[in-house]
C-alpha cells in the first residue's frame, strides 16, 4: 500500500546526514494494517542506504493501531498523511507540517487546498518526489519553522479558551437579567 511504499523510497532517500541528527526518528503509524506493520518492520533495514543504516538504530519505529497519536504528533516535526479533516486539524493544533500524499476525491479536497494555499504543507501523490520532499524538509529547518508557525495559526490554539469565555459571559448576561428581575 501507499504507507509501504513511502517508508520504503524515504529509507532510499535518508542520506547519513539526515540520519545523524541526534533529534531524527521515523515513527510510521499503519493503524489496523498488520500487513504493512509487519512488512515495513522486516524490510526497512533492506531500504535503506547502507551509510545511513548505522545511525538508524533505535530510529524508525513501526506501529500498529494506536490510542495516543495526539501525543505522536506532539512529539513529530511533520506528519505524512492523506488528507482526513481529523487528520489535518490535530496537525495545525499540535502545529505540524503537513505532507499530504493523496486524498478522496470531493470528499478531502478542499483540506489539500486548506494546507496549501495556508503554507501549512505540500501535496505530493508522486511517492518518489515526496520522500525527496520530505528529506529535503528534514535539512531545513527554517521552511519547517515557517510552515509549523502557519500550521499553529491554522489550528486556533486559543479557540477553545474563546469558547468559554464566551459560554462565562453568556451565563453571566442571563445570571444579571435574573438577578434584575
Amino acid at each position: 500500500g501507499v504507507t509501504r511504499a513511502v517508508v520504503h523510497v524515504f529509507c532510499e532517500c535518508l542520506s547519513s546526514e539526515v540520519c545523524a541528527q541526534k533529534n531524527f526518528q521515523a515513527i510510521v503509524v499503519c493503524g489496523k494494517n498488520d500487513t504493512a506493520k509487519d512488512a515495513i518492520n522486516e524490510k526497512w533495514p533492506s531500504w535503506c542506504q547502507p551509510s545511513a543504516l548505522p545511525h538508524l538504530e533505535g530510529k524508525i519505529h513501526v506501529m500498529g493501531f494506536v490510542n495516543n497519536m495526539d501525543e505522536l504528533m506532539r512529539a513529530s516535526h511533520i506528519i505524512v498523511t492523506k488528507a482526513g479533516p481529523g487528520t489535518i486539524a490535530e496537525a495545525c493544533i499540535s502545529a505540524l507540517p503537513i505532507l499530504i500524499s493523496g486524498f478522496l476525491p470531493g470528499q478531502e479536497e478542499g483540506n489539500v487546498s486548506h494546507v496549501v494555499n495556508g503554507k501549512m504543507g505540500c501535496f505530493c501523490s508522486d511517492i518518489s518526489m515526496l520522500a525527496k520532499i520530505l528529506s529535503s524538509w528534514l535539512t531545513c529547518p527554517e521552511k519547517l519553522k515557517g510552515m509549523s508557525k502557519a500550521a499553529r495559526r491554522a489550528g486556533r490554539p486559543h479557540a477553545s479558551l474563546n469558547i468559554a469565555r464566551d459560554i462565562l459571559n453568556i451565563m453571566n448576561r442571563h445570571a444579571r437579567k435574573a438577578a434584575e428581575g
